[in-house]
């Protein structure tokens, strides 16, 4: 009798701890899908970001290019002249919407040259096309294939200050808001933020397929480092981190 009460015991006993693992590890879920401390910081508010970090990833975002940077890594590219923006191809009404509305944002940064639109077809600086993923190549010679979105700059070999950026984005094999999201991203690497990195999941920079809506806060920071009176077209990583990191203190 004993013996058939211990066995009762001892099966009550694994019901309830099997019954305690399944609640801490239910089998449709994998504990390796739950966030931890030590996961990346992608989705750090700009508030928690040191001035270091803005550092490094200002170096990788705007010192270095996903393609052909050449013998520019390293050194600051950005505009110095006003920039006049021509569209061509077959943008939708929300593509102009959020085009505008992302220049409008661009004109509000200090030291960000005047950015207009045109309508007089060759006059423009900074051309966006809209075009089928099979014209990309035509409108942009460089264009390395599999990209929905892609752009391509010309600078001055000796100053680094860019001269013509040209853009194009796929309207046959996306939808609106992949479209949204590569109107700000392209458009925003045509400034000179010419990489991506695995970094930061909101970012614009983000290396893997992402359909942000918005530049996150840090996005915007950087934009703000590139074109900050502390640093200029030509100048080199060293000194323009140098630069950056007092300009970071005093704009604090």
């Amino acid at each position: 009798m004993l013996k058939k009460i211990s066995l009762i015991i001892v099966s009550l006993l694994l019901c309830f701890l099997l019954s305690s693992c399944m609640l801490i590890f239910p089998p449709d879920a994998s504990p390796s899908a739950a966030p931890s401390e030590s996961a990346s910081p992608s989705a750090s508010p700009v508030e928690s970001i040191s001035p270091q970090q803005a550092l490094e990833y200002f170096s990788i975002v705007a010192l270095q290019s996903e393609y052909g940077g050449g013998s520019s890594e390293g050194i600051v590219r950005r505009w110095e002249r006003p920039i006049i923006v021509e569209v061509r191809g077959q943008p939708t009404v929300e593509d102009m919407d959020t085009l505008t509305a992302h220049l409008n944002m661009l004109n509000d940064i200090e030291g960000m040259p005047d950015i207009t639109i045109t309508e007089e077809a060759g006059s423009g600086n900074y051309i966006i096309n809209f075009v089928p993923l099979d014209d990309m190549g035509t409108v942009i010679p460089s264009y390395v294939e599999d990209n929905w979105g892609y752009v391509s700059l010309s600078w001055d070999s000796n100053s680094r200050r860019i001269t013509k950026a040209n853009v194009a984005i796929a309207t046959d094999v996306t939808n609106q808001i992949r479209r949204n999201h590569l109107i700000l991203e392209e458009v925003t690497q045509g400034l000179g933020l010419l990489n991506d990195s695995p970094l930061y999941q909101d970012s614009i920079y983000q290396i893997d397929w992402t359909e942000t809506q918005q530049l996150s806060q840090l996005d915007y920071l950087i934009i703000e480092m590139l074109y900050s009176p502390a640093v200029y077209a030509g100048m080199h990583q060293a000194d323009a981190e140098s630069a950056l990191e007092e300009w970071l203190g005093s704009s604090q």
